[in-house]
């Protein structure tokens, strides 16, 4: 795991904003959700949250048995899940990192803010070559940008990301290239890999106030008529889904998030639960799931491993079998 690195953070500009078209979910100024505007929750709110004193206790760490070391390339379809939101696809000779959070916090700051309680699957010395990266949104567990550097660095890939968000990853990328992606573009990696950006029901903030200023999403990586979709953050709205199933069809491995959904009066808009994670499983017509955004951060009330269980549950209510979604201990992979 590497110490964020708090300059990497704290110098980055706020005023060099995406200027584009208006569309139906980019006002000129700021991004929304077209389908479920997002209702407006100011400081009182989050007062309100924290001083309600619900949080469940967490394990200050658990130490996982170590993972061997990703093989450097896989013909099929392989997802490899690294931790809380972060996932190696490997396919076609193509490696390609999605959410890479490597540091010890999710945070601007290396001694505050949301720690690990879980080590990453391995760490970014062992990763293959790496050919592409995807970051979902502006979010410090999303977006880490010491991991990046490092990534820059070292495995020189090519970075994509929704609109907006290339004014904080140019920061710490140098030189290698970065396309920004409005919902629904695709993106062509070559050898018959692409990567198209999916709308999520989510919103964005990096510092005090460029709130929705960079737009936020998930992504389906296609390859010979095989798909694996990666719902990013995302509240649960049936239309998300449907309209992802009829442009894609029924994803091979749906990536849903599954955790920080605690209360759900302030979470649910933008975190599903299992049960929310369940039907999109349904409406996707997935024919394998993978849940994933728990048991590393503790960013909302649940319990560590109140995610795990509840997804057990509602499998269990809906007659899916467990080797149809799983429930991921990090390091944990599928092929197709």
């Amino acid at each position: 795991m590497t110490e964020q690195s708090t300059s990497k953070n704290i110098s980055e500009t706020y005023d060099d904003y995406y200027k584009g078209a208006v569309s139906d979910h980019f006002d000129g100024t700021q991004f929304f959700n077209p389908w479920n505007p997002k209702p407006k929750k100011g400081l009182w709110d989050v007062l309100k949250w924290r001083m309600e004193g619900n949080r469940a206790p967490w394990p200050d760490f658990v130490n996982l048995p170590e993972k061997p070391a990703p093989e450097p390339v896989s013909d099929a379809l392989k997802v490899t899940y690294i931790g809380h939101a972060s996932f190696l696809l490997q396919v076609r000779g193509k490696n390609i990192l999605i959410d890479p959070v490597f540091s010890m916090r999710a945070s601007p700051f290396g001694f505050a803010g949301p720690k690990r309680v879980t080590s990453p699957a391995f760490s970014m010395e062992s990763l293959p070559d790496i050919h592409a990266v995807f970051v979902s949104h502006n979010h410090y567990d999303h977006m880490d940008l010491a991991s990046l550097s490092w990534l820059a660095s070292n495995k020189k890939p090519h970075f994509y990301t929704p609109l907006g968000n290339p004014r904080l990853i140019k920061l710490v990328v140098g030189d290698q290239p970065i396309t920004a992606m409005d919902w629904h573009d695709r993106a062509d990696l070559g050898d018959g890999v692409s990567l198209t950006l999916t709308p999520s029901q989510h919103w964005s903030r990096r510092g005090f106030s460029d709130t929705n200023r960079d737009l936020w999403g998930g992504c389906v990586v296609e390859s010979g008529g095989h798909r694996v979709y990666f719902a990013g953050d995302t509240g649960f709205h049936s239309h998300v889904f449907e309209d992802i199933h009829k442009r894609h069809g029924a994803p091979d491995i749906a990536l849903l998030p599954i955790g920080a959904y605690a209360p759900r009066w302030f979470m649910a808009y933008a975190h599903m639960n299992p049960e929310d994670a369940i039907s999109a499983h349904k409406i996707l017509k997935a024919k394998k799931s993978m849940g994933f955004h728990f048991e590393v951060f503790q960013l909302t009330d649940e319990g560590f491993d109140d995610p795990r269980k509840r997804t057990v549950q509602m499998l269990d209510i809906h007659k899916i079998a467990d080797n149809q979604f799983l429930i991921p201990a990090i390091g944990d992979h599928l092929f197709v």
